[in-house]
């Protein structure tokens, strides 16, 4: 992937997500809360896919000298993948903080 490319990619993404939060600004808390709970469901659906993809991410970035506790927070495995299922299933848990005030 070139860097014209890496860069078209992430001014896609930027785009997206701005018209995400605008989309979830409003969004009730129930359909939020099935957003993640379904989002979820797709990192368990998909834990090989996302293994697999991850053991080529390591494996590219171990050969451009990444190392260490770098490479470490970059590197996967079932129980991370479980723990990122579990922590959006624990924001479902919390108050939705929209509309609120803190002090």
């Amino acid at each position: 992937m070139s860097t014209a490319d890496i860069a078209e990619l992430m001014a896609r993404l930027g785009k997206a997500a701005v018209a995400a939060a605008a989309a979830l600004a409003v969004a009730s808390t129930g359909t939020k809360n099935e957003a993640l709970t379904r989002a979820a469901a797709a990192i368990r659906a998909r834990r090989s896919e996302i293994l697999e993809a991850n053991a080529q991410d390591v494996t590219a970035a171990s050969a451009a000298a990444l190392r260490g506790p770098l490479l470490d927070r970059l590197r996967l495995d079932a129980k991370r993948v479980e723990g990122i299922a579990r922590s959006l299933e624990e924001i479902v848990a919390l108050e939705d903080p929209v509309g609120t005030v803190a002090a």
